[in-house]
């Protein structure tokens, strides 16, 4: 709670903006509001109308599977669950340490179009060690159970046509997240210099436009811009991935998942 100047604009946590606030007005103000960097994306999508959504925040007993598909690894112990409020990926124990024996995905339908007056999509993840990859985004296909970007050496490379989103591999990265984007085919990457350190969640936040650029935002901060990121006319699924080339027993968990598009 708190006084707000007059002429100050207040944004709440789901991008509605309130301009020429009177002052000593008092507002209840969510501390995870996203993001506090201002874009003129935002302002426009908030003031659009109804749109599509689809929201989770994974408190349910078991995951909805009217919502979502999961795809998990032939290993016995690889696995994908509610646990906590999050959902949850187990890498598996095989010694193969591939994602189609360890890993698990969760998709949910092409359905999202940046084109339909842009899209937004966040959500929050973190892992419980390090020695796991993971992304976090949107894609051009629900059912293909495979790593939509990879990187060796400070190299991404995709097996998309399109895709966009947060890829992190404490492998052959150290844990360093790359906004990552690929257009027809054409790969762009920037590294955001951000970690993802275990048992601290990381708050997810991209906003795209209608002609496919891409904003990517960490804990409520802009880290990377990347224009013509995806094809705004294609049809994506949100996307989130997860395995281990390590021993099992890790985890990696998200939470508080929403994707939106204007109408």
């Amino acid at each position: 709670m708190g006084a707000a100047a007059s002429g100050v604009e207040i944004v709440d946590r789901d991008e509605n903006s309130y301009k020429n606030v009177p002052f000593a007005t008092r507002f209840k103000f969510h501390a995870s509001s996203t993001p506090p960097v201002r874009h003129p994306l935002i302002e426009d999508f908030s003031h659009s109308g109804e749109g599509t959504e689809l929201e989770d925040a994974f408190s349910g007993r078991l995951v909805d599977e009217f919502k979502w598909r999961i795809e998990k690894g032939s290993n016995p112990d690889a696995n994908a669950f509610n646990l906590t409020g999050a959902f949850t990926i187990r890498v598996g124990s095989d010694p193969d340490r591939s994602l189609q024996k360890n890993g698990a995905q969760l998709t949910n339908g092409l359905h999202w179009s940046p084109e339909r007056k842009s899209l937004f999509v966040r959500g929050q993840v973190k892992v419980n060690s390090t020695n796991v990859q993971s992304f976090f985004g949107i894609n051009n296909t629900a059912l293909e159970f495979d790593w939509p970007f990879t990187v060796a050496d400070g190299i991404v490379s995709s097996s998309r046509s399109n895709a966009c989103g947060f890829l992190c591999d404490f492998d052959s990265e150290g844990g360093v997240i790359y906004a990552v984007a690929v257009k027809n085919g054409v790969v762009q990457s920037v590294n955001t210099g951000v970690y993802l350190s275990p048992f601290d969640y990381r708050r997810y936040f991209i906003m795209f436009s209608e002609t496919g650029d891409a904003f990517f935002y960490i804990d409520r901060v802009l880290v990377a811009e990347i224009e013509n990121a995806c094809s705004a006319a294609t049809i994506y699924s949100p996307y989130i991935i997860g395995s281990s080339s390590a021993v099992d027993g890790k985890e990696i968990y998200l939470k508080n998942f929403r994707i939106k598009q204007a109408t």
